[in-house]
Order: C-alpha cells, then sequence, then structure tokens
C-alpha cells in the first residue's frame, strides 16, 4: 500500500453521487480529499489548498474541466499540480494531451480501478532507497523492455538476459539483487533455473521473482493456466522468492515494493 497519510487530492465532478463514490473510497484508502462540483470551486480550492494530485471531469456546469485545466497549467503557482482527467469521452483526450495532461480515467469506473491508477501514477515519483541491480530473463521482448524502462527509470541497474544458462553464470558472478523470471519460458524451464541458483550458497539471499506475461484473453484457456498454476507452484517450492502475476505497468513497482524501496 502506497504511504497515503500526507497525500491530498482534489476531485472535481458535478455529479454528485460520482463525487461521493470517489471521496469515500480515498478516504477509506488513508487520502486527504477536497471535492468541487465545477471548475470555478476547483480553482477556489486549489488557491486555498495545496494538492498531490487532482482529478477533474470534464462536462461541468459554470467551468468546464478544460477551461479549469488551463487556468491550472497558465498558473506558475499551480501549473506543477499533476492532473488525471475523467471523461465518458474518448475524443477528448486528443486535446488534453496536447495540453499535457498526466493521465486519464475512463467513465465508468469501480473503486478498484480509481485506486489502482492512482497509486500507480503517485509513485512514479517514489525511488528505491537503494540502485538494485536486476537481471530480467522471459520470453516476451516487449514485455522486459518495459520492465526494464521501468526500473531504469528508477535508477535500478538493470540487464535482459536471454539465454538461462548465461542468467545463471552472471547470477553467479555478479550476485544481483533481484532476478525476473517469466514462469513459462521456452527450452530451459524456469523451475529448473530456480533450482540450479540455489546450488549456490553464494546465491542464498537473491530475490528470484516470478511472473506471467499472458494477457487476460490467453488466460480464459483451460491448459494455460493448468500450466501457470504448475509451474508457479514448482518454482516455488524450489525456491522463488515471490511470483507477482500478471505483470502490468501499474501493478509492478508495487508488487516489488519489499525489495526495492
Amino acid at each position: 500500500m502506497l504511504q497515503t497519510a500526507t497525500k491530498r487530492i482534489l476531485v472535481v465532478d458535478d455529479e454528485a453521487d460520482l463525487v461521493d463514490m470517489v471521496r469515500r473510497k480515498l478516504e477509506r484508502n488513508g487520502f486527504m480529499v477536497e471535492v468541487a462540483y465545477n471548475g470555478r470551486e476547483a480553482i477556489e480550492k486549489v488557491s486555498s489548498h495545496e494538492f498531490d494530485l487532482i482529478l477533474t471531469d470534464v462536462v461541468m456546469p459554470v467551468m468546464d474541466g478544460f477551461t479549469f485545466y488551463k487556468n491550472l497549467k497558465d498558473n506558475p503557482d499551480t501549473s506543477k499540480i499533476p492532473v488525471i482527467i475523467l471523461t465518458a469521452r474518448s475524443n477528448m483526450e486528443g486535446s488534453f494531451r496536447a495540453l499535457g495532461a498526466d493521465d486519464f480515467l475512463t467513465k465508468p469506473f469501480d473503486g478498484r480501478d480509481l485506486l489502482q491508477k492512482i497509486e500507480g501514477f503517485l509513485r512514479r515519483d517514489e525511488k528505491p532507497t537503494k540502485h538494485a541491480k536486476v537481471f530480467l530473463t522471459g520470453s516476451k521482448p516487449a514485455v522486459l523492455r518495459e520492465m526494464e524502462q521501468i526500473l531504469s527509470d528508477l535508477g535500478c541497474k538493470t540487464r535482459v538476459v536471454d539465454d538461462p544458462f548465461v542468467l545463471i553464470k552472471n547470477c553467479y558472478e555478479e550476485q544481483p539483487d533481484i532476478v525476473l523470471l517469466d514462469v513459462l519460458l521456452d527450452g530451459l524451464r524456469t523451475p529448473e533455473i530456480i533450482r540450479a541458483m540455489r546450488c549456490f550458497s553464494r546465491l542464498s539471499n537473491l530475490k528470484i521473482v516470478t511472473f506471467t506475461h499472458f494477457d487476460p484473453e490467453q488466460l480464459s484457456d483451460v491448459e494455460t493456466i493448468e500450466q501457470l498454476k504448475e509451474a508457479k507452484n514448482e518454482c516455488m517450492i524450489v525456491g522463488a522468492s515471490k511470483y507477482i502475476g500478471r505483470y502490468t505497468m501499474v501493478s509492478f513497482i508495487d508488487s516489488l515494493r519489499e525489495y526495492l524501496f
């Protein structure tokens, strides 16, 4: 869970029921929340409080979200406040992106989607307490590149290692802090890689974290699900430190929090 004690969020929307749902959800999770029902009210709130994040609707009376956003960004005192746009109209995203909006959340959304978006967004500014050395091995290059970029942005020293045998050799010689392994690899099976690493006493404290790259549609296949379960369980038995499930950008850093922060 993100440390939210000092995080103050402004929620701007003319739908009272939605505002109430968002406020209650955020307050239950430790955030401090202020609300406004149009852009003009929001400007008044911003002038009297400091906010870590603003959530704003687009279509509102008195002053719409677009005008509010422009006012916010044109003022040097408020231009640095990050903003997540709440919109049911995907055609509006282009206009806000051109102005530099930080993120979007499409209506309708539930409380879980909202919290995941906010926590993932606020964590972008967090930095690890140490610059961990991380090796990554998997079967989907695009996922590995994305992981590598996220970790590098946090200051970690990262390396993608395609060959499992080279990975074992590199781990023995360089002793990284964390190894990220896809649970289902082509060729040498992931449990065997982990078993080989755990044979070396110098790698006894190595954090071996397994994951899957499969999309939700692929996980509707019973055979694939069973393969994942079997591989995950076997990896844990032979010495994996943790299984973080399906990789997503939002949940990735949180799943490694205990090893990075």
